[in-house]
Parts: C-alpha cells; sequence; structure tokens
C-alpha cells in the first residue's frame, strides 16, 4: 500500500518482470498457472498419500490423544497443516491478483464476516 499509495496496479503494466514470466506467462499454449496448480496438487497428493506426515495427519484428525500416545506431536503436525494450508491460499491469491489486478484492498470487505463466523459461531482450542 505504501508503494503504490492504495492504488491498483494492472497486471498487463508487469510484462517485462520476472514474476509475470513465472506466474502469467504461456507454455506451448498453456498458462503456465495450470502447470503450477498441477505441481501443487502431485506434491500434494504425494504429500498426504505418500508420506508418514499425512498417516500422522490422518492419525491427529481422527484421534488426537491416541495418535499422542504413539509419539506423534499432535500441536506440530496442527501447525504444519495450517501451515501447509497457509501455503495454498497464498498461491491462490497469487493468481487471483494475477489474471485481474492487483489491489491493496481486496480482502477487506471479508473480515467482518470472517470473525462473526469464529466468534459466534465458536471454534475449539
Amino acid at each position: 500500500m505504501i508503494a503504490t499509495g492504495g492504488k491498483s496496479i494492472a497486471v498487463v503494466s508487469l510484462k517485462d518482470t520476472t514474476a509475470y514470466q513465472v506466474l502469467s506467462s504461456t507454455i506451448g499454449g498453456f498458462p503456465v498457472q495450470m502447470f503450477w496448480a498441477i505441481l501443487f496438487v502431485v506434491v500434494s497428493i504425494f504429500l498426504y498419500d505418500r508420506h508418514k506426515f499425512g498417516a500422522w495427519l490422518y492419525c491427529v484428525g481422527d484421534n488426537p490423544d491416541s495418535a499422542a500416545q504413539m509419539g506423534i506431536d499432535s500441536g506440530r503436525i496442527r501447525v504444519y497443516a495450517l501451515a501447509f494450508m497457509g501455503f495454498a491460499a497464498g498461491l491462490a491469491g497469487i493468481y487471483s491478483t494475477v489474471i485481474h489486478f492487483a489491489w491493496s484492498t481486496a480482502g477487506d470487505s471479508y473480515l467482518l464476516p470472517t470473525l462473526a463466523a469464529v466468534f459466534v459461531g465458536g471454534t475449539p482450542t
């Protein structure tokens, strides 16, 4: 917001940058976002189905007490899962801004309903 003064940036003005080439160019007529999405899905499938982290995550999600008795650090696994989902949300945010415009106030209208859902609906700690 400081760099742009709160103004939006048209993505077409960023065509000469490396970030635009990596995030929004085309390869063989296909948008590069498709390749990044496929890579993310393949890594996620490997992580959750073929890696011990996925098994640990299933154990913690099913029964945290049982997972703790098996020697799995439930808190650490939850933090890792939250970090992975944050990374996924960040990728989605990058691609939503790369496709259209980069607005500094894009998600401000979602703040109040999100906080209301958390506090009114109640979240377990």
